[in-house]
């Protein structure tokens, strides 16, 4: 992947991580398709529906995670997306 300078940027993978992807594989039709299928129907070519569609399913998983996920778990301190990413990353690299 490209990083913020423009220079190739390569990242293992962790092994969380990896099943939690490998799951999604089933639905890729075909080598540079998108894993995840929120994603399916976008056409990479056209930068700003891809980054309007990415906004608009993030919002719909934080207001997902806000209203059904936060009070099953019991949870009272704000959750999204940014903070599930966070608490992924501390559960798999344990910082």
């Amino acid at each position: 992947m490209m990083g913020k300078n423009g220079k190739l940027v390569f990242s293992k993978i962790h092994d969380k991580a990896n099943n939690i992807i490998s799951k999604y594989e089933q639905f890729r039709e075909n080598r540079d398709d998108y894993i995840f299928p929120k994603l399916k129907g976008c056409d990479p070519g056209n930068k700003f529906i891809l980054q309007r569609t990415i906004a608009f399913k993030t919002s719909a998983i934080d207001k997902v995670l806000r209203i059904y996920v936060a009070p099953a778990a019991g949870d009272q301190k704000e959750t999204d997306n940014a903070h599930s990413k966070a608490q992924f990353c501390t559960e798999c690299y344990g910082y």
